[in-house]
């Protein structure tokens, strides 16, 4: 059950949200365009709008999984991977926003270790690390052959849709960050890169971070222009292992091995905005602020963590294990479970 929150009665003043934020009366209208980066919702109907003190309602659903892994939602289904090699059976999922309808979308065999999944208008690609490949299946299919978007691209860590393409992240060899046509075709890369594991876009650039050398504190933060990935520039370097990255209007947001960092999108200096974070992960956006999933750490529980706009301390929204990644929606907040096996839904209602 998601925790009550009671310490943040001080920050119900924060923006319609994206899992478990209050709604503030009298919003100005100005505040709620959409921002790049940031998740848009009609107030009326936004099931993001969680009220800080109460919390979120959580409903599972699909629970007994081997390893989930990779989520998306769109306007009608929340798709996820099962990221077991082991397993021979279809590795990408599609259910109804209430989990009902439960289908398998790939053929048994056809994906040997789904990753991370992202849908556009008409398809849902799915990054298989172990085949290095990027498929494609239409989001109606079940049980279908899936097609090869592009292969050869190494361990892959992360996708994003975009309309030119998918982007991709891997971190095989230190690794690229690259865009594939959804269409198939040769991707354009970024190589040499020092273990590169997410990404973030807004209407410019590319976004990502590489985690670095495993006893050094030598992980990046790096942006490229969108489409040819020309001009890559470094943000911030010295980031203690950096495992996610999201942007705002103005900021980038990056998730190290314990702290939450913020630093303006052309670069500068690293600010802490959040400290004792159990390995943080899966940062992601709406007006309300931004979200996060963490382990327990020494202070502070497990679950997924809210940073409202101005904040000088996140809240717990959602109480129970770290989230592998969560996939945001105005019908919910979408996370899968490793740990537990599961895939879950936060709402208001």
């Amino acid at each position: 059950m998601p925790s009550r929150a009671l310490a943040m009665l001080a920050l119900v003043a924060a923006l319609p949200a994206l899992g478990g934020c209050a709604l503030i009366a009298g919003l100005e209208d100005s505040m709620l365009a959409p921002t790049p980066g940031v998740l848009d919702c009609d107030a009326a109907t936004d099931q993001t709008q969680c009220d800080l003190v109460t919390g979120c309602a959580s409903k599972v659903l699909a629970t007994m999984l081997e390893d989930p892994n990779g989520i998306a939602v769109d306007d009608e289904h929340v798709y996820w991977t099962l990221d077991n090699p082991m397993m021979v059976k279809a590795q990408l999922f599609r259910a109804a926003h209430d989990g009902k309808g439960a289908e398998p979308m790939l053929a048994d065999g056809t994906a040997s270790e789904a990753e991370a999944v992202v849908v556009d208008d008409v398809n849902a690609y799915v990054a298989d690390d172990a085949a290095h490949t990027i498929l494609r299946v239409s989001k109606d299919a079940t049980s279908a052959a899936p097609a090869v978007v592009a292969s050869d691209l190494g361990y892959l860590r992360a996708l994003l849709a975009a309309p030119e393409g998918i982007y991709f992240a891997n971190n095989d060899g230190g690794g690229s960050v690259g865009l594939a046509p959804a269409g198939g075709g040769a991707p354009v890369k970024i190589g040499e890169l020092n273990q590169a594991q997410a990404l973030a876009l807004d209407k410019d650039y590319l976004y990502w971070v590489e985690s670095g050398d495993f006893d050094q504190n030598n992980g990046r933060a790096m942006r490229a222009r969108r489409k040819d990935l020309g001009a890559p520039t470094l943000l911030a370097d010295g980031l203690n292992h950096p495992a996610s990255i999201a942007v705002d209007a103005t900021d980038a947001y990056v998730a190290t091995d314990d702290a939450i960092v913020r630093l303006p999108k052309s670069g500068g200096t690293p600010e802490t905005v959040a400290t004792d974070q159990g390995g943080p992960r899966a940062l992601a956006f709406s007006h309300a602020g931004l979200f996060w999933g963490r382990h327990n750490s020494n202070t502070k529980g497990g679950g997924v963590a809210l940073l409202p706009p101005g904040a000088a301390e996140e809240v717990l929204v959602y109480e129970g294990d770290s989230p592998e990644r969560i996939a945001l929606a105005c019908s919910g907040i979408y996370f899968t479970q490793g740990g537990q096996g599961q895939v879950v839904r936060l709402t208001r209602d």
